[in-house]
C-alpha cells in the first residue's frame, strides 16, 4: 500500500516533487529507450526470415487489433487512475475500487473477444471480400495481443499511481523480453515465419498479463461496488473518441499521401515519423511520472497549484530542449546513418518533431481536463484537430506531397494544443507564470526556422524572423539567470 508522503512546508514542495519527477522519468526513460533500441536490434535480425510483404500484413492486421484493444479497454487506465486518489488515504474503499475496475476490465476484456471472434470472419469478407488474409488467425491473433495489453495497463496503473517506477517498468521489460525471446524460438529457430512472430507477442501479452493478476490477487477479492464501476465510465468512456481520433490523426495523412504520391515517398514521410517518435520516449517517460504527481498535489487544496505551474514549466522547457537538440542533430544522424536516397527526411523531421511537441504539451494539459471529470472536451478538442487535419492534407498533398502532409499535422497539433490550454484554464486554472515556458517554444520555433523552414515559406518576413531571434536570445540569457538562482537556492 502506497503511503502518501505528507509535505514538509510549502518552501520544500517543489524540490521534492522535482527530485521525484526526476527519479521516475529516469528510470522510465531507461527502460523505454532500451527495449527501442532492443527492438531495433531485433528488427534487423528478423528482417532475414521475414519478407517485407509479411511485415506489411503485420502492420495492417496490428492497427486493426489496436482499434479493437481501445474499444474493449473502455480507457480504464485512464479512468482509474484520475479516480486512485480520490480513494487514496483509505485503504479499505481503495482496495473495493481497485478490485472494481480490475473485474470490469477483465468483464469488458471478456465480452470485447467474444464479440470481436464472433463477429470479425462477417466483418473481415463483408468490408475486404478480397483480402486474402483470413480471420483466424491472422486477425484473432493481434486483437488478443492489444486486448491482453490493455487488461495489462489496467494492472499496472497502480505502481504508476504508487510511483513504484522499477515495478512498472519491470512488467514492461517482461512483456517485451518474452515476446522477443518467444519471437526468436519461433520465427529465428524454428522459421515459422509470420505466424511464429504474432504467437509470440500474444503469448509474451498472456504471459505478462498472468503474472501481474497474480501479484496483485489480493486486490481482486475485494468486493467490488456498481458506484466504482460508474464513477469510473463516466470518465473513461468519453475517452474512447479520443484515443481512436489520435491513432487516426497518426494514420489519417499517410492514406492521403499514398492515394496522391508513390510508395516511396509515402514510405520517406513514414522514416520521419519514425525518427520523431523518439521525441514521444522522453514525452512517456516525463507524462508517467508527473501523472502521479499531479493528481497528488491536488489532493493538496488549492496552495499547491502554484507549485504545480513552476514544474509544469519546468516540463515544457525539458522537452523544448529536447525538440531543439532534435532538429539540429537530426540532419546530421540522417546523412551518417542512412543512404543518399532517405536524405530528403532531414527537410521533415524537424516539422515532426514540433508537431510532436505539441501533441506532447497536449498531453500534459489535458489532465487538467480529467481531473475536471469533463472527458468529452478531449474528445471534442481531438476531433476539431483531426477534421482540421484531414481537410488540409487533402489541400496540401496534391501540390506538396509529403512535405504538405507534414506542415498539416503540425497546423492540426497546434490549433489541439491551443484549445486543450483554453480548455484546462477555464476548468483549472494555474497560477500564471510561462515566461520561461514561452521562451524555451520561442527558441526552439527559432531554431525550427533556421534549420530550414524559412525558405519553403516566403510569406516569413525577415523582420519577422529577426524578432524571433531577438526574442528567443533575451528569454535564453533571462532562463539561464532564473535557473542558476533557482539551483542555488535548491543546494541552500
Amino acid at each position: 500500500m502506497m503511503v502518501h508522503r505528507p509535505y514538509e512546508d510549502e518552501s520544500s514542495i517543489v524540490p521534492s516533487m522535482r527530485r521525484r519527477l526526476a527519479r521516475g522519468s529516469s528510470i522510465y526513460g531507461i527502460a523505454n529507450f532500451a527495449l527501442r533500441a532492443l527492438g531495433f536490434i531485433l528488427f534487423a535480425i528478423y528482417s532475414r526470415y521475414l519478407p517485407p510483404k509479411d511485415y506489411g500484413v503485420v502492420s495492417i492486421v496490428e492497427s486493426v487489433g489496436v482499434v479493437v484493444g481501445i474499444l474493449g479497454g473502455l480507457a480504464l487506465e485512464t479512468g482509474s487512475r484520475r479516480l486512485y486518489f480520490h480513494f487514496a488515504g483509505d485503504a479499505e474503499n481503495l482496495d473495493s475500487y481497485i478490485g472494481t475496475v480490475k473485474y470490469l476490465a477483465i468483464a469488458a476484456a471478456g465480452v470485447a473477444l467474444i464479440v470481436s471472434f464472433v463477429l470479425g470472419p462477417f466483418a473481415t469478407s463483408l468490408i475486404a471480400p478480397s483480402w486474402r488474409v483470413h480471420f483466424f488467425p491472422y486477425l484473432a491473433l493481434p486483437i488478443f495481443t492489444a486486448i491482453a495489453s490493455q487488461l495489462l495497463q489496467c494492472c499496472l496503473v497502480i505502481y504508476q499511481c504508487q510511483e513504484r517506477a522499477f515495478a512498472y517498468s519491470g512488467f514492461v521489460a517482461l512483456q517485451s523480453l518474452s515476446s522477443s525471446i518467444l519471437t526468436f524460438c519461433l520465427v529465428v529457430w524454428m522459421r515459422h515465419g509470420i505466424m511464429g512472430l504474432l504467437i509470440a507477442r500474444a503469448l509474451g501479452a498472456f504471459a505478462t498479463l498472468v503474472v501481474a493478476i497474480w501479484f496483485s490477487k489480493t486486490r481482486i477479492h475485494s468486493r467490488p461496488r456498481w458506484t466504482y464501476a460508474q464513477e469510473t465510465l463516466r470518465i473513461s468512456v468519453p475517452l474512447i473518441p479520443h484515443a481512436l481520433m489520435a491513432v487516426a490523426l497518426v494514420v489519417a495523412d499517410r492514406f492521403i499521401l499514398q492515394h496522391y504520391r508513390p510508395l516511396s515517398e509515402v514510405g520517406l514521410y513514414a522514416l520521419a515519423y519514425n525518427i520523431g517518435m523518439i521525441m514521444t520516449l522522453f514525452t512517456a517517460s516525463l507524462t508517467r511520472a508527473w501523472t502521479p504527481l499531479f493528481y497528488s498535489m491536488l489532493r493538496q487544496g488549492e496552495g499547491d497549484r502554484k507549485s504545480i505551474a513552476e514544474i509544469l514549466t519546468d516540463i515544457v522547457i525539458i522537452l523544448s530542449l529536447v525538440a531543439v537538440a532534435g532538429v539540429l542533430l537530426a540532419p546530421l544522424c540522417i546523412r551518417w546513418f542512412f543512404a543518399t536516397p532517405y536524405w530528403p527526411v532531414a527537410k521533415l523531421v524537424p516539422v515532426v518533431l514540433g508537431a510532436y511537441l505539441c501533441h506532447s504539451l497536449f498531453a500534459l494539459l489535458q489532465l487538467s481536463v480529467i481531473q475536471a471529470r469533463r472527458t468529452p472536451l478531449v474528445s471534442i478538442v481531438s476531433g476539431v484537430a483531426l477534421a482540421l487535419n484531414i481537410v488540409l492534407n487533402l489541400v496540401w498533398v496534391p501540390t506538396y506531397g509529403m512535405t504538405g502532409a507534414a506542415y498539416a499535422t503540425l497546423a492540426a497539433y497546434i490549433v489541439e494544443l491551443l484549445l486543450i490550454a483554453v480548455v484546462a484554464h477555464r476548468l483549472l486554472p494555474l497560477p500564471r507564470g510561462g515566461v520561461r515556458s514561452t521562451m524555451a517554444l520561442f527558441i526552439f520555433v527559432d531554431v525550427l526556422i533556421w534549420a530550414g523552414i524559412q525558405p519553403q515559406i516566403p510569406q516569413l518576413s525577415a523582420a519577422f524572423i529577426l524578432l524571433i531571434f531577438v526574442c528567443s536570445l533575451l528569454g535564453g540569457i533571462w532562463c539561464f539567470q532564473r535557473g542558476r538562482q533557482r539551483i542555488k537556492q535548491i543546494c541552500v
